[in-house]
């Protein structure tokens, strides 16, 4: 199994808990989706690179799919899409499980 070969980063190489770990997630997704309510594209953008970059890190790369698909949306300022990718985005949040 490939998985078993490549060594993953751990939380607690970064001294982060799951705790920790699901709070700062919540609160991205919730700055993100209020940022959405308000037609704030500048917040969506930041917070999405936010996710992008603690998704990659920790090499959550379902997060990181989602979040570039949002993050190309608020680009193009396409909100049929971002709304889209919004939900995606915290579907895929909430079964973040390490």
């Amino acid at each position: 199994d490939l998985e078993t070969c490549v060594d993953k980063p751990r939380l607690t190489d970064y001294g982060i808990s799951n705790r920790d770990l699901h709070h700062e997630l919540q609160s991205q997704i919730s700055a993100i989706h209020q940022a959405y309510l308000q037609l704030d594209v500048a917040t969506m953008r930041d917070h999405s690179h936010q996710l992008m970059g603690l998704a990659g890190l920790l090499d959550l790369v379902e997060l990181e799919a989602a979040t570039e698909a949002f993050n190309l949306a608020v680009k193009h300022t396409s909100w049929k899409e971002i709304w889209s990718y919004l939900w995606r985005l915290q579907r895929v949040i909430a079964a973040v499980d390490l």
